[in-house]
């Protein structure tokens, strides 16, 4: 006689123990982020040279072909000139700028693992912004560490998230922007980690391009480019040329090296797991999942290299 109402019992039982565990794991809060960025990618390219010439070709084929065909004009010529552009400014660094020197190896091997710690505010809607406190370089004695406060004055350092809900325990970061001024990073490295005089250095990055004798190798001596896409022909006079590396010049004033930007910057995207230890319905812990990734924006040329990134955020 009791078998029915039991088996009621059970059943209404399992229906609210099913529907609680539906629910969304609430997101809201405020979290301290540890992550491990690779940034190292803009020093295993291939050096200085080859991002000027990068820059050089860009600035010359922009001003001549029409923007249809601009993006195929850029990779024929670079197929054509980029390699002697390079090779000729690669010859006249000194041995501690050069891409296997010093200076970019010591570089390389510092940004490989960057520990970044953030502070990350979410709001119910998935909605909030994270700004990065603190970047600590890993080396065989003490760490090196770079808080947000070293970099220049009136930077900011943050972003503003927006993200949606994937499943109960999951979530999704859009593409989002943090203004690392990562150019800034690395003259910091450079001058307090690498112990370089960085004026010194960007002095003689200058120097290794006379913009004459780059000019001279584009042409041959002939006083102007010439080349073919789409049918179509097109001429660079050497005046152009001159004018295009005389302004790349100045432009390297805003590049650390010649290499990156200063206000070089990161984007992050990608979903993230809830994690609730205590089973309250609020998370304690977000931990990024293996599709979570970043990209370093505003290098020379269409090189946006990306790093996967894995992070574990700890409610506050």
């Amino acid at each position: 006689m009791r078998t029915a109402p039991t088996l009621a019992l059970t059943l209404i039982s399992g229906a609210l123990f099913i529907g609680c565990g539906n629910d969304d794991i609430a997101v809201d809060g405020t979290y301290t982020a540890t992550a491990v960025w690779d940034l190292s990618a803009p020093f295993g390219r291939d050096g200085i040279g080859g991002a000027f010439a990068d820059l050089l070709i860009e600035e010359s084929v922009s001003a001549a072909v029409p923007g249809l065909i601009e993006d195929e004009a850029i990779d024929l010529t670079s197929t054509l000139i980029r390699a002697p552009i390079k090779g000729l400014v690669e010859g006249r660094l000194p041995d501690e700028l050069k891409e296997d020197g010093e200076v970019l190896i010591g570089l390389r091997d510092a940004l490989g693992n960057v520990e970044v710690q953030t502070e990350l505010v979410l709001d119910e809607d998935i909605e909030g912004s994270e700004k990065v406190t603190r970047l600590t370089v890993p080396t065989t004695g003490t760490p090196f560490v770079v808080n947000a406060a070293d970099l220049p004055a009136g930077v900011s350092v943050a972003a503003e998230i927006e993200g949606d809900r994937k499943e109960r325990d999951r979530i999704e970061l859009k593409p989002y922007d943090l203004q690392l001024r990562y150019g800034d990073f690395i003259l910091i490295l450079v001058g307090d980690l690498l112990n370089r005089d960085v004026a010194a250095l960007t002095n003689q990055t200058n120097a290794a391009i006379p913009c004459d004798v780059v000019v001279n190798e584009i042409t041959g001596g002939d006083g102007k480019f010439e080349f073919e896409v789409a049918s179509k022909e097109f001429s660079i006079s050497a005046g152009a040329l001159q004018s295009a590396c005389d302004l790349v010049k100045d432009k390297l004033s805003e590049y650390a090296l010649g290499l990156v930007r200063l206000d070089s910057g990161v984007q992050l995207s990608g979903q993230v797991t809830l994690l609730d230890a205590d089973l309250d319905n609020r998370a304690d812990t977000l931990s990024s999942d293996t599709d979570y990734e970043g990209r370093i924006t505003l290098l020379p040329g269409p090189f946006e290299p990306r790093f996967s990134v894995n992070f574990v955020a700890t409610r506050n």
